[in-house]
């Protein structure tokens, strides 16, 4: 198993609250799936965040490390 090294741990948060505060401002950014209903933000290649858009609150629904197996990937 890859560990981050703190800086990296760093580096993804600040990663996180960047593309958090970009789905704020325009939530329909970022590629949609009809089938799931969600939408699929790429973070860093290796994580994505799949979130879903309730009336006017974006639900965050999963960190999604992208080197698993995509039919494990429940939402």
């Amino acid at each position: 198993m890859e560990e981050w090294t703190k800086r990296e741990a760093k580096n993804f948060a600040k990663r996180v609250d960047k593309s958090i505060n970009q789905l704020a401002q325009n939530p329909y950014l970022n590629q949609y799936s009809k089938e799931s209903d969600t939408f699929q933000c790429v973070l860093v290649k290796q994580v994505s965040l799949f979130y879903r858009l309730k009336g006017k609150h974006i639900e965050l629904l999963v960190f999604w490390d992208t080197r698993r197996n995509p039919r494990d990937l429940k939402l």
